[in-house]
């Protein structure tokens, strides 16, 4: 009974590991629809009398950068959507040799007869199947959340770069900045600390904030002046 108990929750995280993965993959395929779009307009407003045509100095820059940026979050949105197939080596050893057979790899490397074999095993056999799947299942998931977080500041940064590469006010060159520490600041992995500290700086009094901003500036100032001690 404890060794069913034990194959029911390795069950349960498998199946919450695959719903992860089919969440993200919907997330990466709504980042790759949303690239498709920016590059299908960038090269309709390339065309003679377009938005993007005849730009010069930074503007062409701002562009081409930012149509970098959109390809670069494409190719990480679709390496999260493609399947990642194992060797076919590997599969083999792994289903006749070590009693894997939950991945469809390794049944496809099994006959009818090991297949009912397999299943006929006890508890420990069996966890031992499902805790290998479950590491690859694991790593699998992170692969495709990092890819996810990539394609989405990617196309965050690329997006707003091709905004400025029409728009040259102050305040577009302000607001685009800001979206993009923001979304840097969000979409990047920040340590906890580093987010509690933050938080108590933000909350601390004025006075205290003040003080801390002064001693900053005039210890930058001192190391320029006299140079690091």
């Amino acid at each position: 009974m404890r060794d069913k108990a034990r194959v029911d929750t390795a069950w349960e995280i498998q199946k919450a590991l695959l719903d992860w993965n089919g969440r993200v993959d919907i997330r990466a395929t709504f980042t790759l629809t949303i690239d498709t779009a920016l590059i299908g307009a960038v090269i309709a407003l390339s065309t003679d009398g377009g938005l993007f045509a005849g730009l010069g100095g930074a503007s062409r820059v701002f562009n081409f950068v930012g149509v970098a940026f959109v390809f670069a979050s494409a190719l990480c949105a679709v390496a999260v959507v493609t399947p990642v197939l194992r060797r076919r080596s590997v599969l083999q050893s792994e289903a006749r040799n070590h009693n894997k057979f939950i991945y469809y790899g390794h049944l496809r490397q099994l006959s009818d007869t090991e297949i009912h074999r397999y299943l006929e095993l006890d508890g420990p056999a069996i966890l031992g199947a499902l805790s290998h799947e479950l590491k690859y299942t694991g790593d699998n998931a992170w692969r495709k959340n990092r890819f996810t977080q990539l394609a989405l500041l990617f196309t965050t940064v690329g997006s707003v770069l091709l905004f400025l590469s029409f728009q040259t006010t102050i305040w577009a060159y302000a607001v685009a900045v800001g979206l993009m520490v923001f979304f840097v600041f969000v979409l990047h992995p920040v340590r906890q600390d580093r987010i509690d500290d933050l938080k108590r700086y933000l909350l601390a009094p004025v006075p205290t904030r003040l003080r801390r901003n002064l001693a900053i500036r005039w210890g930058r100032f001192a190391r320029w002046l006299w140079g690091p001690e």
